[in-house]
Parts: C-alpha cells; structure tokens; sequence
C-alpha cells in the first residue's frame, strides 16, 4: 500500500506518538488508534501464548489444539490461564471451567478464539 507523500508527515507523527517506548510495536499503535476490541485481544493474546509455549509462529488457524498444536488436558489449562493473565491486563476478564479446557482441546485455533471471545467480558 503506497501512502501519498503529502500524507506521510501524519502518519510518522501518529506511529510516533503512539510508541512511547522502544519496544511498542506497530500492531500496539494501530490497536490504540482503533481503540479496545475484545476479539483483537483475544487473537493477540492467543497468538502471543501459543509462541511464548514453544509453538513457533505461523500459527495454523486451521490447526486442533490437541493434535496440531499439541496440547493435553493440563497443557491447555496453563495455555488458557496465561491467556486469561493476558486478557486482564487489557482490562477483560475471561472466565471458564473444566468442560471449557475439554472442549478447547478438540476446537481448531479459530474455533478456540471465538470460544474464547465469546467467554470474554
């Protein structure tokens, strides 16, 4: 995507602005811009634990937790409480239970943020 010249003066003092350290990223900077969403953050927060548990990216969207990315029982209660740690420290609060951490076992990456989302106030 080429930017016209007479806008770039905006966006570099918009990207800096936005990056109040070194380490804030682009992504960080447009999801300020676009203001809270609970299913970025849940997308982010996903991603995010998935690389930090040894899953390099990318990530398979299409990918079942259990048999692609495999997770058992105990493994997918630490990824889902990390991405509960994440979530709330974006101000959501994500609640679930045993039979969550069964089901997100059989759920696909896509299928498991959308549980997620949908579990996220």
């Amino acid at each position: 995507m080429d930017i016209p010249s007479e806008h770039l003066p905006r966006v570099r003092r918009f990207f800096a602005s936005r990056a109040k350290s070194r380490k804030a990223s682009t992504v960080e900077a447009l999801h300020a811009a676009l203001g809270s969403s609970i299913a970025f953050d849940v997308s982010m927060a996903c991603e995010d634990q998935l690389t930090d548990d040894g899953r390099a990216p990318p990530h398979d969207p299409g990918g079942v937790m259990s048999k692609d990315y495999r997770y058992n029982q105990d493994g997918m209660l630490g990824y889902l409480t990390a991405v509960r740690f994440r979530l709330s420290q974006k101000g959501h609060t994500f609640t679930f239970n045993a039979a969550f951490v069964v089901a997100a076992l059989a759920d696909t990456l896509s299928q498991l943020k959308l549980r997620i989302t949908k579990a996220t106030t």
